[in-house]
């Protein structure tokens, strides 16, 4: 497999490519962000807290660098006539860790008000009810995503979404509840490393 592979050849690690690979979907889907909002809100529709999958195509070049290729908003989800093979596997398990994260119901907000007491609560009042309730449904799903990795909120690439969010001139709001994530994702790891 691709993992054992990297992991003992002089290509790279799998670790390093994942990260690449996640930077890439990062900025690929903080990219289409504004467009989403202004498409969802022409509908009449608000979609700060909804869900979809998406399949991401990539393409590694000689020096481990990924590219995205394509974004598939509808990805098939269709199993193999084999259901025991390695892709239709996966595809199960990713729909059960899906409908699990989405439809867990779970009170999270005194989990949030302690995990952010050491916020500045200047930036708190920047937040609209929109981002508190992104907020929210960031906790649960942390706590609940299985399998499901994560491309942002990502402290391991703070510095590249930081930048980019600022360069491309997103509202207080959307800035401020960039860096409420930031800090979410920092206590995380703290608490890890306990």
């Amino acid at each position: 497999d691709l993992k054992t592979y990297l992991d003992e050849s002089a290509a790279g690690s799998f670790d390093s490519l994942f990260f690449k690979i996640q930077s890439a979907i990062s900025i690929v889907f903080l990219s289409a962000e504004q467009e989403w909002r202004r498409y969802y809100s022409s509908k009449g529709e608000s979609c700060h807290v909804c869900f979809q999958i998406m399949g991401v195509d990539l393409i590694v070049d000689s020096d481990m660098n990924p590219r995205v290729i394509e974004v598939n908003g509808q990805p098939n989800m269709k199993l193999s006539k084999d259901t025991r093979d390695h892709y239709s596997i996966t595809k199960l398990n990713m729909m059960q860790d899906m409908v699990h994260m989405i439809f867990k119901e779970e009170s999270v907000a005194n989990e949030l008000i302690l995990a952010l007491q050491n916020v500045d609560s200047t930036i708190l009042k920047t937040l609209t009810e929109t981002e508190w309730e992104y907020l929210i449904e960031y906790m649960k799903e942390r706590k609940h995503r299985g399998q499901w990795k994560k491309v942002y909120p990502n402290i391991r690439n703070v510095k590249l979404h930081s930048a980019f969010l600022e360069q491309q001139k997103r509202n207080p709001a959307r800035l401020a509840l960039h860096d409420v994530l930031m800090h979410l994702e920092e206590a995380t790891l703290n608490m890890a490393k306990t």
